[in-house]
């Protein structure tokens, strides 16, 4: 990158410009990271002191330190490698989750426009308290009460 920003105008500013992206990328992993590890280690709780959370981040930057202290350029080789080499089995995983939500809003658009959902919509809007909204005919997007509680509308299998 710094290579090809040595024969645009402004190297100086894009390379700039660069260093800080890549170090917000960079903090804001991090960050996520950190966040996901505090998560897991406490059971689920999100509400945690930032004690643990500063914890996993230092824990994350001396692992990386570490890794680059021994082993050098070999070391950010051998881990971009298995990056990429990581990629592809979760590409086939993201493929399969693919099909499932596919899957799910095909179901979901069957029971909103299934006889028995219309039927169920025509008796809440008989009740004088119930609004039904719709769009593109007769597909129902929400069902509100006046005062705009939001009704559970349950048509089964």
């Amino acid at each position: 990158m710094f290579a090809m920003f040595d024969l645009m105008p402004g190297t100086i500013i894009l390379s700039t410009i660069a260093i800080i992206l890549v170090t917000t990328f960079f903090v804001t992993s991090s960050d996520s990271g950190s966040l996901v590890l505090e998560h897991l280690s406490t059971g689920g709780k999100h509400e945690t002191p930032a004690t643990g959370r500063v914890f996993w981040a230092a824990s994350e930057g001396l692992v990386a330190a570490a890794l680059l202290i021994a082993g050098g350029d070999a070391a950010v080789e051998a881990l971009q490698a298995a990056a990429i080499a990581s990629g592809l089995p979760f590409a086939v995983i993201l493929l399969f989750m693919i099909y499932a939500v596919l899957q799910g809003l095909q179901t979901e658009y069957a029971i909103l426009e299934s006889d028995e959902f219309a039927e169920v919509v025509d008796e809440l809007e008989e009740d004088n308290d119930v609004v039904v909204t719709t769009q593109r005919g007769d597909l129902v997007t929400e069902v509100k009460t006046r005062g705009d509680r939001v009704v559970d509308v349950d048509v089964g299998d």
